[in-house]
Formats: C-alpha cells, structure tokens, sequence
C-alpha cells in the first residue's frame, strides 16, 4: 500500500490518456515483433532497451518533481521569515503608537522604558543570517539602533521629564516614521521574492 507521497508521484500518471498510449505502445510493439519475426532474444533485447530508456526518463522526471517542490518549499519559507518580519515591524510600530497616544499627556517613562526594552529583546531574537534579502537584515539593525537610542536618552535622569512631556515629537514620531519606511520596503520586497521563479 503506498503512502501519501507515493500517491502523489504516481496521480500525474494515473490517467486515461496514459493508460490508452501504454496499450498502444504495447500493441505497436507486439505488431513490430510479429512484423519481422522476431525471435523472444531479439524481443527481450528490445524491450531491455526500451525500458532502460523509460527508466531514465522516469528517474529524470521523478528528480525534476522533487526539485521543483524543494523549491517550492523553500520559497515558502523565504515569505514566511518575510512575513515574519514585517509582522514584528508592525508590532513595533503599534507599540510606539500606543505609548504616544492621542492626547498631550506625559508619557509614563517607566512603561516606555520597559516596552521598548521588550522590543529590543524581541527583535534581538530574529536570526539576521536566515533572512533572505539585506532589506530585512537593515530594517531589524535600523529599528533596533533606533529603539536602542531612545532607551539610552530615557534612562538620562535629566532627561526623562523632558522626553516624558514630548515623547511623542521627540521619540515615538521618528521611530514610527523610520519604521513605517522599513514596513514598505520590506513588503515591496517579499512581493519581488514572490514573484521570482521557484526553479
């Protein structure tokens, strides 16, 4: 009984059409035999022959399938790092939107702090050598260059009632510009990754 991966190498050759040019095949092949009167030497030899070919052809298409979805499958895993990525990107970026807010408050320095912290941390855990284009390596690098330096000026002592009264025009407004700029260029990228031929 096959499993599921014998059954889909075999489906493609499961069809009438094959079915009827195998007994064609056949039946030209026993009319040549009978044509020329071939001896069952003559005839083993011939179907040796034959079979050697379709063997090879065989082999060679079976490799070319597993080629194809090996492809396939690692392109699948290219655009999901992408997508991995910009969902990151754009967690960042609502973090930072929600720390600003809508109105002139101060911002609570202590939960930025902690928040960006999280950040970083996450986006610390991304392996900057599996993703597949430098636009996502200089989006994560960027961003956490950006969030880094935001936490440096938020632990200044002197600083925090300043930055905590203008958070939003001195920390939040760049960081989410920056970021935003990233999320496009990171779609516009995993468009081009998709688009291009698996093989």
């Amino acid at each position: 009984m096959l499993n599921d991966y014998g059954k889909s190498l075999f489906k493609p050759w499961l069809s009438v059409q094959n079915v009827v040019l195998v007994l064609a095949i056949l039946y030209v092949g026993l009319l040549l035999a009978r044509i020329f009167n071939l001896d069952s030497g003559q005839v083993a030899s011939w179907v040796q022959a034959i079979g050697a070919i379709v063997s090879i052809w065989a082999a060679w298409s079976i490799a070319g399938a597993q080629g194809r979805r090996s492809a396939l499958e690692a392109r699948r895993l290219e655009v999901a790092r992408c997508s991995g990525v910009i969902g990151i990107l754009r967690h960042v970026d609502s973090v930072v939107d929600s720390l600003a807010g809508t109105n002139n408050e101060p911002v609570n320095v202590l939960v930025a702090k902690e928040r960006f912290t999280a950040l970083v941390q996450t986006l610390d855990k991304i392996d900057l050598l599996s993703l597949p284009s430098s636009v996502f390596v200089n989006a994560v690098c960027e961003v956490r260059q950006s969030l880094e330096s935001a936490l440096s000026e938020l632990r200044d002592p002197l600083r925090t009632v300043q930055f905590g009264l203008h958070f939003r025009f001195r920390i939040a407004r760049p960081i989410s510009s920056s970021v935003l700029g990233h999320i496009a260029l990171c779609v516009a990228e995993t468009e081009a990754i998709r688009a291009q031929p698996a093989f």
